[in-house]
């Protein structure tokens, strides 16, 4: 019974694991949002978060609409607010996430404090569970330091 109880766990492990490992691959041969796959990395959202998580989940995902929909809309020299609306549009709350992700970044690596503080407010307000730790309190802290 025990042989039979550590081979299903094992089995299971490795299930676990190679789901990840099939995870990371995707990742790794998908570079964009224009990739046919994206589709899949954002339909199998749910078993993608379980195996990577969702902080992992949603910083991927917002890297890859950053390369394929913000990098070209730069290069077309769009607005925040033709990005935005676009991202919202196109991809919904991941939309939504992505321009924040970028705007407020860049806001901060520019010390454009005025235009940074609502965002990054509304960044964690409504994604915070999506950063990471230190990416959250990076923010907390900018917040904190730079309200007058």
């Amino acid at each position: 019974m025990k042989r039979l109880l550590f081979a299903l766990l094992l089995s299971s492990m490795t299930g676990a694991v190679m789901a990840q490992e099939r995870t990371s691959e995707l990742f790794a041969v998908v570079k964009t949002s224009k990739d046919p796959n994206f589709q899949k990395i954002q339909k199998d959202s749910v078993v993608i978060k379980k195996e990577i998580g969702a902080s992992q989940y949603h910083s991927r995902l917002s890297r890859l609409i950053f390369k394929g929909d913000i990098e070209p809309m730069f290069a077309e020299a769009k607005t925040w607010d033709e990005i935005s609306k676009t991202l919202e549009s196109k991809y919904g709350d991941v939309g939504e996430e992505a321009y924040l992700v970028t705007r407020v970044g860049i806001s901060m690596q520019m010390k454009q404090w005025p235009e940074y503080l609502p965002l990054a407010k509304r960044l964690l307000e409504k994604y915070g569970s999506h950063l990471s730790e230190a990416d959250r309190k990076k923010h907390e802290e900018a917040i904190k330091a730079n309200q007058k």
